[in-house]
C-alpha cells in the first residue's frame, strides 16, 4: 500500500480533531463555519475518510473469504475501540461522576456503555458531566459498520464479480437521492451531513479500487474533481453528487508515495480518544476554555494516547493477521472434513 493513504489517514483524523477543538467550547461558532464558505471542506472530510475506507477495504475484501474479511475488520476495529471504551467507563467515570460508586455501577447507562464495542453507540455515562457526551466520534462507527455489511451483502448477491453493475447501482442511488433532496429541499430541512451519502462514498471508494488498473491518476481530472466536489456540497441538496469525486480526490493524494510515517498509523487512535480527552479538559477547566487551549494541551495527550495505542494493541495485533488467518483456514479444512463423514451417516441410518 501506498503512504499517501497513512498521511491521508492521519491528516483527516488531525483534522475531526481540531473540528471538535473549535466546537467543544463554542457550537455557534462551529456552526457559523458549517454555514460558511468554509462549509464544503468541512462537509467534504467524513466522505473522504469512508471513501478511503472503501478502497482499502475493498482489497482485503477480494483478496479473502467472507470468514477472513469479517474477522480482519474485527481485528482492526475492535481491540482499541474496547480499550476506550472501557478507560472511559471506568477510569473518566469514576473520577468524575457525581453518583456514589455503588450507584454508578448499577446505573443501566453504565452497562449500555460497553455496547459501543459491538457497534451499539452511548455516549452518556452515569453521572458524569451532566450528561455531556464523552465519546461523540463514535456516532459514524454504525455507519462504517454498515458499509462492511454492505460489502457482504454485495458478495452474496455476485455483485463483486461485476465491478460495472456495482458502479452502475452506486451511481444511480446518487442521482436517485440528488434528485429527492432537490425536489424536497431534504437538506435544508434534515440533517446537514447526509448519513447515506457516506455509504455511497464507500462503495464509490470500492468501486475505483475494482477499476483501479482503468482509472487515469491525472492532475486535469483531480482539478475537476475538487471543483465539482466544492460546487455541489456548496448547495447542500446537490451532496449525493459529491461521493464519486471525493472519492477521486481521496485516491488520487492517496496514491501517491511520500516518505513513511515514523509514527505508524496513529489515526485510528486519533479518532478513538480525541473527545473523551477533550471533554475531560473542557470540564477540568470549567467549561471556561477557548479552542486553542484545547488544541495546545489536547493534541499532545491525543496524540500520546494514539500512539500508546497503535504500539501495544493495533500495531501487535496486525502482526498476527496471518496466525489468525491460519487459524480459520485449519477450522474450514475440519469443517470440511467432518461434512461427509456427517452426510455418509445419515445415509446409511
Amino acid at each position: 500500500m501506498t503512504t499517501g493513504f497513512d498521511y491521508l489517514r492521519v491528516g483527516l483524523a488531525l483534522y475531526v480533531f481540531l473540528w471538535h477543538c473549535l466546537a467543544i467550547p463554542d457550537p455557534d461558532s462551529g456552526r457559523f463555519v458549517y454555514a460558511g464558505w468554509f462549509g464544503p471542506v468541512q462537509r467534504s472530510v467524513l466522505p473522504m475518510f469512508f471513501a478511503l475506507s472503501g478502497f482499502l477495504v475493498a482489497g482485503s475484501f477480494t483478496r479473502n473469504s467472507l470468514a477472513k474479511f469479517v474477522a480482519l475488520r474485527a481485528l482492526r476495529i475492535v481491540p482499541a475501540l474496547a480499550v476506550e471504551v472501557a478507560m472511559s467507563a471506568v477510569l473518566i467515570g469514576v473520577a468524575f461522576t457525581t453518583l456514589p460508586l455503588r450507584d454508578y455501577f448499577a446505573s443501566p447507562l453504565f452497562r449500555a456503555y460497553f455496547l459501543n464495542i459491538v457497534g451499539d453507540v452511548h455516549m452518556e455515562l452515569p453521572g458524569v458531566f451532566d450528561g455531556m457526551f464523552i465519546n461523540s466520534q463514535l456516532w459514524t462507527l454504525p455507519y462504517e459498520l454498515q458499509c462492511y455489511l454492505a460489502l457482504v451483502v454485495i458478495s452474496l448477491l455476485g455483485l463483486a464479480g461485476r465491478r460495472a453493475l456495482l458502479l452502475a447501482v452506486t451511481l444511480s442511488v446518487c442521482l436517485l437521492m440528488t434528485y429527492l433532496a432537490v425536489s424536497r429541499d431534504l437538506m435544508n430541512n434534515g440533517p446537514s451531513a447526509p448519513r447515506l451519502a457516506l455509504t455511497l462514498s464507500f462503495l464509490c471508494g470500492v468501486s475505483l479500487y475494482l477499476f483501479r488498473e482503468k482509472a487515469a491518476l491525472r492532475y486535469d481530472l483531480l482539478l475537476a474533481s475538487v471543483v465539482a466536489s466544492y460546487c455541489v456540497l456548496y448547495f447542500r441538496n446537490l451532496a449525493f453528487l459529491a461521493p464519486l469525486p471525493l472519492a477521486y480526490v481521496t485516491v488520487f493524494f492517496g496514491l501517491l508515495n511520500p516518505p513513511k510515517l515514523r509514527t505508524g498509523d496513529i489515526s485510528y487512535g486519533v479518532y478513538l480518544f480525541h473527545c473523551p480527552i477533550l471533554i475531560c479538559l473542557y470540564n477540568l477547566a470549567g467549561r471556561h476554555v477557548s479552542w486553542w487551549e484545547l488544541l495546545i494541551f489536547g493534541l499532545p495527550l491525543t496524540l500520546g494516547f494514539a500512539t500508546l495505542s497503535w504500539t501495544f494493541i493495533e500495531s501487535p495485533i496486525a502482526n498476527r493477521k496471518a496466525a489468525v488467518l491460519a487459524g480459520l483456514d485449519l477450522i474450514a479444512r475440519k469443517f470440511a472434513r467432518l461434512r461427509p463423514r456427517r452426510a455418509a451417516s445419515v445415509s446409511v441410518s
